[in-house]
């Protein structure tokens, strides 16, 4: 039986599920069920693959995005590391905006509420309705994210990341 969260699948994932359990002989509605899709998109994965042998998206016409994703990563830095005022609360998608619009130099851009609303809920973050453990008091953050971003965009032969588990002691 297939136990998964359907939420934490991304669309590709789930249509790659779909021509796998579709190959292991399921109906078309128990994969539906199964992967959390519409009966039409299993169906339209199973000829897409058999078709082009792929089930990523196609590409789209349309508009190309505004933001790219350094500067989602420095608008997500921003809202979720820094405070409207010292020792005090979070930032609300309202006074980010309005922040940003008048200080557009803290990540070159001035994002409308929405476009903030909608880049938290891409990375599933909800920073004004929650307290987090990862808010950072290290005053180089900033520089140090770049840093990583610049990284993750242009990574050399070898590099190894490595993550802070401050529950987990280590004795030996």
């Amino acid at each position: 039986m297939l136990t998964t969260n359907v939420q934490t699948y991304s669309k590709t994932a789930r249509r790659q599920s779909a021509v796998v359990l579709t190959r292991n002989g399921f109906t078309i509605s128990a994969i539906a069920s199964m992967v959390g899709c519409s009966t039409s998109t299993v169906s339209r994965s199973r000829r897409r693959m058999a078709d082009t042998g792929d089930v990523a998206d196609l590409l789209r016409s349309g508009r190309p995005s505004i933001y790219s994703e350094t500067l989602k990563l420095e608008l997500i830095g921003f809202y979720c590391q820094t405070q409207p005022f010292p020792n005090s609360g979070r930032w609300t998608l309202r006074w980010a905006s309005i922040y940003l619009t008048k200080y557009p130099e803290c990540i070159n851009a001035s994002p409308s509420k929405s476009t903030i609303h909608r880049i938290l809920k891409e990375n599933g973050l909800k920073p004004h309705q929650s307290r987090y453990f990862l808010h950072s008091t290290d005053p180089n953050f900033f520089t140090k994210m770049e840093h990583l971003i610049k990284l993750y965009q242009n990574p050399p032969k070898n590099l190894f990341f490595f993550d802070e588990c401050p529950g987990i002691q280590i004795l030996k």
